[in-house]
């Protein structure tokens, strides 16, 4: 978009009071915080200039707890300011825009998956399609996964490596129906 019908679109007084009002979209330069507070720093488009550091507005954010998503670096990102003072920027989300899209889609319109989705890969799903609702949980291979179903009322964990079960006060195993053990060797001591 042109500055021109940037200024056409999103008409500021920043220049007279030094203030900006509203919210403006922006690239993350920088998310490495010195001061290790969850900030970023942001290409403000638009302005053409680059924020201070600004926090991330994010659910539950409180002394060593809250919901921890950082954005990337060249994540475009909705920020808001404290008063319309520029040095008070907040982040408000993250945006998909253009070719980095959403990690899934609503083609069928049911609006049946929550995710999310890392960088490398790992996903945690939740669908609620109708007899087939369940919770995923996939590592980055897609051989390693947790599978709740409420259809069913099972749960299985799967994996392609060597899955083990530790516990320091003991591991107890409970069925009302039958209890199955197969592999090529099974040792019990």
């Amino acid at each position: 978009m042109s500055q021109q019908l940037f200024d056409i679109l999103f008409p500021m007084d920043h220049e007279q009071s030094g203030k900006i009002h509203g919210v403006m979209i922006g690239r993350v330069t920088d998310n490495k915080d010195p001061d290790h507070q969850g900030r970023v720093k942001v290409h403000i488009y638009g302005l053409d200039v680059q924020s201070t550091w600004a926090y991330i507005v994010t659910p539950m954010a409180g002394a060593g707890r809250g919901m921890y998503f950082l954005p990337e670096v060249d994540d475009v990102v909705l920020l808001a300011f404290v008063h319309g003072y520029p040095d008070y920027a907040y982040i408000m989300g993250s945006v998909w825009q253009g070719n980095n899209g959403p990690p899934a889609n609503n083609s069928d319109g049911e609006n049946n998956i929550r995710m999310i989705h890392s960088r490398s890969g790992h996903v945690f799903s939740f669908s609620d399609k109708a007899g087939d609702e369940k919770i995923e949980i996939i590592d980055k291979t897609g051989g390693n996964s947790i599978t709740i179903k409420a259809a069913d009322n099972s749960i299985t964990i799967a994996c392609t490596g060597k899955m083990i079960l530790q516990a320091d006060q003991g591991i107890e195993i409970t069925s009302e129906s039958d209890v199955t053990i197969q592999g090529a060797t099974v040792n019990i001591n």
